[in-house]
């Protein structure tokens, strides 16, 4: 093989590199004029190759102002080194004069000590914006149907913590009234001992539902840990008490022995659980039964939590809609129908799955399965 044939095949070598690229390409001789256009950059700009080699100069392609903002990050020494950017974000102008935002990586091309050019690539971030876009709606809407519940529970919680208080209060006030008349009798003392045993009681009680009720409020990171069901269900349970008694909704809690703990972030599926208990307080008007069961699945290696109400059962029509975003079966103005959807969506998220099985008058069962930790 001679020379010119060995050149031919190391050059047609890499242009079939440069135009089977992913990222675009671009290569710019001293004066800025494109010389080097690939198939990618093509497909990010819009612009044809026959329209941009040796017509364009690259600073055609940056919004107003955005040459300069580039030139001056290319001289620092902030990404990569003077003369070089190491994965500089930035937006390009297309044909059609869209801005495209990109990743850039560039440097200036020497031969000896003069400049003969620069080299580009660049990585298109629309579809990265757009996850990260629906990312951060996905967070918002759980945190507007967390702050939803929130509302419903802060005002379950008041009215639960107010009598024990209001207890607490006159036993206070009955032993500053007998402290008062001065010398303490031994049956007085006994009674004493066991008012402050009751207010102790009820003190704690009180504190560690309005702990469970901050706990719950916080808008914190995600944080994937080990997760105690029996632990979660009963924090649940006391946040939801009071509403349950309320409407004459008899709670029955069953968790099996040796249950394993999974994985997951606690705040989330505690999020889930109150969900599907005020589902069922709200299918159970004039009362009923909500039973709450965990277990271990041998077969699939996780956890199985069933949330079961004795109310008024789903419509066989509505249940296969029952987790779309905004699908309710409730009257209007009693639910916006993103309960069960955010549910869904936290499931999913833990690599779990959730079922739900109704009956018209006769009740409904969601059945979240979670992997064991």
């Amino acid at each position: 093989m001679d020379t010119a044939e060995e050149l031919a095949k190391i050059f047609i070598y890499q242009n079939n590199l440069i135009e089977s690229s992913i990222d675009g390409i671009m290569g710019c001789d001293k004066e800025g004029t494109v010389i080097i256009y690939n198939k990618s950059l093509e497909n990010i700009l819009g612009y044809p190759k026959d329209e941009v080699i040796k017509n364009m100069r690259y600073d055609q392609i940056f919004p107003v102002g955005g040459t300069e903002k580039f030139r001056e990050a290319l001289g620092s020494e902030d990404y990569g080194g003077k003369n070089r950017l190491f994965l500089y974000e930035t937006n390009l102008v297309s044909r059609s004069g869209d801005n495209i935002p990109v990743q850039l990586s560039a440097t200036v091309l020497f031969e000896g000590k003069e400049e003969i050019g620069m080299v580009a690539f660049l990585r298109d971030l629309r579809e990265m914006r757009k996850l990260e876009q629906q990312f951060a709606d996905q967070a918002k809407l759980l945190h507007q149907d967390k702050m939803m519940s929130l509302g419903r529970l802060a005002a379950s919680v008041v009215h639960e913590i107010n009598n024990p208080l209001a207890e607490i209060l006159n036993y206070i006030r009955l032993m500053i009234k007998v402290i008062g008349r001065g010398h303490l009798e031994p049956g007085q003392v006994e009674k004493f001992n066991k008012y402050l045993t009751m207010v102790e009681n009820e003190t704690s009680r009180c504190s560690k539902i309005v702990s469970n009720l901050l706990a719950f409020s916080r808008k914190s990171e995600t944080e994937f840990k080990e997760i105690d069901l029996e632990d979660l269900v009963q924090k649940c349970v006391m946040l939801s008490r009071h509403k349950l008694d309320l409407q004459n909704i008899q709670i029955q809690v069953r968790m099996g022995q040796g249950l394993p703990r999974t994985w997951g972030d606690f705040n989330q599926i505690q999020q889930c659980l109150i969900n599907l208990i005020f589902n069922a307080v709200d299918a159970m008007p004039i009362g009923g039964v909500l039973t709450i069961e965990g277990a271990y699945d041998q077969t699939r290696k996780g956890v199985v939590v069933k949330v079961r109400d004795t109310g008024h059962g789903i419509a066989k029509e509505d249940l296969p809609r029952i987790f779309d975003p905004f699908y309710t079966t409730k009257r209007e103005g009693k639910g916006v129908g993103l309960g069960l959807s955010t549910v869904h969506g936290i499931i999913e998220r833990h690599k779990g799955t959730i079922q739900v099985e109704s009956e018209v008058g006769k009740g409904t069962v969601f059945i979240i399965r979670l992997p064991a930790s």
